[in-house]
């Protein structure tokens, strides 16, 4: 992986002077949190920008641009009964399909009603439309699976719910030194002329060099319930025997019901100024291996001990192909205690 530039590029893709709506999903905060740095050149370049989502990703985006105009869409409201995501995915495909449609017609409303130029949607299938041009944001050409027939239907799902935009955005590099791996490379036969590789998508800026670090572990979770509850409680429970200085990113506005810590400082949701702070500030950064967070540390060039989601195959990949430079480290989560945690930090 090649580390000589860290900084996200200038996305050319992006117009000048025109009504743009920004359609981030909520699921945890990564794909709200990457369209930032969007959303920031899409303000420098003189357009109009509209947000459209639901849930804390909406929240965050509201704290990050106060003075944008903001709807809410259809959530998909998904649960997570069973350990595989996929399955949980299939189990609850038809409620899924019901929210896809629904959000069809609230964004084509909005896009009619504030005669918008251009749609991104960040991974919200629904949002499509043909009243202008629509971009899909997307790191996943190539959705992997543990069984082989299983990958197949998520492609052939994924390649029909992609075809119909006028392009795709990849947030990664292309080629060697990618951050995704096989899974942002290989590329659907369809999509060969509508497929833009923007490079990575993050909100953090790199660190100082010489920055004095004034945390052991800063520790950013994120992700669907129940999984980063349970990552919150192994987290704790492992730190609170540690006398390290922790700072615990809870990434969600749930009540913190376990007792407090001297040594460690617990905040819900970050802005992007404190999240950049904090990750400069840490020697080592503890969290899920989803996409938007391996972005973020990348760009920081900050080290950090990926912790996959339970399930989250694409987790699964981005970790272990992640693992095989300096930068990163990778652990199961139900390998994580402390002794192992001990061993990944050292230096």
């Amino acid at each position: 992986m090649s580390h000589a530039s860290r900084m996200t590029p200038t996305i050319k893709q992006i117009p000048f002077g025109k009504t743009i709506v920004v359609a981030p999903l909520n699921w945890g905060l990564g794909h709200a949190s990457r369209c930032i740095p969007l959303i920031n050149q899409a303000l420098s370049q003189n357009n109009k920008v509209i947000i459209a989502s639901d849930g804390i990703a909406l929240n965050l985006l509201r704290k990050e641009f106060p003075k944008l105009k903001f709807y809410e869409l259809p959530a998909y409201d998904i649960k997570y009964p069973f350990s595989s995501i996929l399955f949980n995915l299939i189990w609850q495909s038809p409620k899924i399909w019901i929210a896809i449609q629904a959000e069809k017609k609230t964004i084509s409303k909005i896009i009619e009603g504030e005669k918008a130029d251009l749609l991104i949607s960040d991974n919200r299938y629904g949002c499509l439309t043909k009243k202008c041009e629509s971009v899909f944001i997307t790191h996943q050409l190539f959705i992997q699976t543990n069984n082989v027939f299983t990958s197949r239907i998520a492609n052939l799902i994924n390649d029909f719910l992609l075809r119909n935009h006028s392009a795709i955005w990849v947030p990664d590099f292309e080629g060697d030194g990618n951050l995704a791996g096989i899974i942002s490379q290989l590329k659907p036969k369809n999509y060969t002329g509508i497929i833009r590789y923007i490079g990575p998508l993050s909100r953090i800026s790199k660190c100082e060099v010489n920055q004095n670090p004034i945390y052991d572990v800063i520790c950013l979770l994120s992700g669907p319930e129940p999984q980063r509850t349970k990552f919150e409680q192994t987290l704790v429970e492992i730190l609170k025997k540690k006398r390290l200085k922790v700072k615990l990113i809870r990434g969600t506005n749930l009540p913190y019901d376990r007792e407090a810590h001297e040594h460690i400082q617990v905040i819900d949701i970050a802005t992007t100024a404190e999240i950049q702070e904090d990750i400069c500030q840490s020697k080592w950064v503890i969290a899920r291996s989803g996409y938007s967070t391996v972005m973020d540390l990348y760009n920081a060039g900050k080290p950090g001990i990926l912790v996959p989601t339970p399930g989250q195959i694409e987790q699964e990949h981005l970790a272990k192909h992640l693992s095989q430079h300096s930068q990163f480290k990778f652990i199961q989560q139900n390998e994580l205690n402390e002794e192992t945690l001990t061993n990944l930090l050292k230096d």
